[in-house]
């Protein structure tokens, strides 16, 4: 069951890639592109996707659990497939079960101290940004409440007692009662990975991937406008965006961070129908990009799990072929008994009234080769 489930959640992904990347739009922006621009963009988007998955294999073994870096960079990539979905980036942990002792509620403690890693990082790239471009003070508020998010979040992973409240805190919901049991199991995870290296290695990790997102913003900004922008406003506008959508807590920060970005593109003189263009271009074309290399990673290095799932398809069928064929037997029993009865009725001889007298009604069988008797009307007439 929960190999189909997989299935599922992969035909939500393309359901979810349709709704929420414009297909009208990329094909628009793959046409005003220049081909030395798509090349430059699709490079920049393999080697961002490399990056992250360097990042949650480092977090993974981090933890103590037994998995290669190659494994885990795999389980990764691999769920980019579901990147549409939000919450997809749960199928890496998933995928990470699949090589090892490795359990999903282990692996998840790298997503924890990824978010850790993304808010501080982001944070201080956009402090740093905002004092060197002397920025108002209202621009610091997103960034210090991402800060603020993230040493709540270090506290948490580090102190028993914190994590407890936390515990009690969800153990009012239904929703999260039942994560309790293992939550000892997945605390002993979180504690492992938030040390002091291992949180600076994420910090680092985050950087270089908040980097190598700007340029691709500014390839494609450079491609779609006239105006285009400098490395270093892609720089601004991405870690902002990234700093809002921690702050603002929707999955795959999907409609904040293209509201912030469209916002910043057009404080730099770029029109605000053409820069929302822009920011709706960028989401398409990078769901279009994980989907399909997700999904060819997902192929190439986990066949042996999808032969398992229409293994399980062809046994579900089996079993349902069965099941109807058992059905059809128990209700054939009882229709044969009812054919039985109604040849019984149908061959017995029909009981006709008949008048053979006035007024006084006779009862006889009648043959079936004999036509019913006619009552004569003249029989009721008094003399």
């Amino acid at each position: 069951m929960r190999r189909f489930i997989l299935v599922v959640i992969a035909i939500a992904a393309v359901a979810a890639l349709i709704r929420f990347a414009d297909v009208s739009i990329l094909t628009t922006a793959f046409t005003d592109m220049s081909s030395a621009s798509l090349l430059l963009l699709l490079g920049f988007l393999l080697l961002g996707a490399i990056v992250k998955s360097l990042r949650f294999a480092f977090y993974l073994r981090a933890a103590k659990l037994d998995i290669r870096w190659r494994d885990g960079m795999t389980s990764y990539l691999a769920a980019l497939s579901v990147a549409a979905l939000p919450g997809g980036g749960w199928l890496s942990a998933r995928l990470a079960q699949e090589h090892g002792h490795v359990r999903m509620r282990q692996a998840a403690s790298s997503m924890y101290v990824s978010f850790v890693g993304d808010a501080i990082a982001v944070s201080i790239l956009a402090y740093g940004i905002l004092l060197y471009a002397r920025e108002p003070a209202v621009r610091f508020i997103i960034p210090a409440i991402s800060v603020i998010f993230a040493i709540f979040l270090v506290t948490m992973g580090r102190s028993q007692k914190v994590w407890d409240m936390v515990s009690r805190l969800l153990a009012k919901k239904r929703l999260t009662r039942g994560w309790l049991p293992q939550g000892q199991d997945v605390h002993s995870r979180i504690l492992a990975v938030m040390q002091p290296k291992v949180i600076a290695g994420g910090v680092l990790f985050s950087l270089v991937t908040t980097l190598v997102s700007a340029a691709t913003l500014w390839v494609v900004v450079g491609g779609l406008t006239f105006r285009g922008i400098s490395y270093f406003e892609g720089v601004t506008i991405m870690a902002m965006s990234e700093a809002t959508a921690i702050v603002i807590p929707v999955p795959s920060g999907i409609g904040v961070t293209d509201t912030s970005m469209a916002a910043q593109l057009n404080l730099l003189a770029i029109g605000f129908l053409r820069a929302t263009y822009v920011a709706l271009a960028y989401r398409s074309v990078d769901l279009l990009f994980k989907t399909v290399f997700g999904t060819t990673v997902l192929i190439l290095f986990y066949n042996r799990l999808l032969m398992q799932i229409l293994h399980v398809r062809r046994r579900a069928r089996k079993a349902y072929r069965v099941a109807i064929q058992v059905g059809q037997r128990s209700f054939n029993m009882p229709m044969s008994v009812a054919r039985v009865l109604w040849r019984l009725h149908a061959t017995s001889a029909p009981i006709v009234v008949t008048y053979e007298s006035r007024g006084v009604p006779q009862r006889h069988r009648q043959r079936h080769d004999e036509q019913p008797a006619t009552v004569n009307p003249e029989d009721f007439v008094s003399g």
